[in-house]
């Protein structure tokens, strides 16, 4: 599992501060180009979008996930 920042402005350092803050164990990458939010119809941010091994969108929630327990719910639930 990755995330993938939308936010051009968001430094590796921030994205790294966030995840740590959640207690995500994840890691979060910066993308500044829009080719992986477009190609998934992503259009609000923090949206949390879970892909499966074929690329195929299965899960989508807007707004974000907002902390651990949250996340690893939602991961169960994708992962089944």
């Amino acid at each position: 599992m990755v995330g993938i920042s939308y936010d051009a402005l968001s430094t590796q350092s921030e994205l790294t501060r966030y995840s740590n803050n959640r207690g995500l164990s994840f890691p979060i990458a910066a993308y500044e180009r829009s080719i992986v939010a477009d190609g998934y119809r992503i259009t609000a941010q923090s949206s949390a979008v879970g892909i499966d091994a074929n690329g195929v969108i299965q899960l989508r929630k807007g707004y974000g996930l907002q902390n651990r327990n949250e996340w690893q719910g939602w991961v169960d639930t994708l992962v089944g």
